[in-house]
């Protein structure tokens, strides 16, 4: 006899290390692309103004991923980015892979046009426990994917 394990899951997403150090490196890349390129030197050096700039604001907003997501049999499937959980419908063309799951989800609330209204959450491995990983992916699989 098989026994099922619908034991309540709760999950909290860090911040990602590898997330910044990507987009540290697609900056810098950006940075020097607006140094080689022929402009003039007064857009070049407005460019790379421009450009560190959103650098600054996309690292501060990296530093304040804090998702919550709770899975339970009674509720179903709930995200919260703060501190209130509001109940999603994760969607079949979520892609998971041993390094990153994108999450495609809609807000339970949204039922009209469903195809407008598709969200998408990118979790990288390190922003959870391997465990927690793991167990999340197994999850999405079980209740979701058939």
């Amino acid at each position: 006899m098989i026994k099922e394990n619908n034991s309540p899951l709760l999950l909290t997403c860090h911040p990602s290390k590898w997330l910044r150090r990507i987009v540290f490196i697609m900056y810098l890349l950006a940075l020097v692309a607006s140094v080689a390129n022929g402009l003039n030197l007064f857009i070049k050096i407005c460019l790379l103004i421009f450009i560190a700039g959103y650098y600054r604001l996309s690292v501060y907003g990296l530093t304040d991923i804090n998702y919550k997501i709770r899975y339970s049999d009674a509720s179903g499937w709930e995200l919260a980015n703060g501190r209130e959980f509001t109940a999603i419908n994760i969607l079949q063309s979520t892609v998971m892979t041993t390094q990153m799951l994108f999450l495609h989800f809609n807000y339970a609330s949204s039922l009209s046009n469903r195809l407008l209204n598709k969200q998408t959450l990118l979790i990288l491995n390190d922003q959870l426990t391997i465990e927690e990983f793991r167990s999340l992916i197994v999850k999405i699989k079980i209740t979701v994917i058939k």
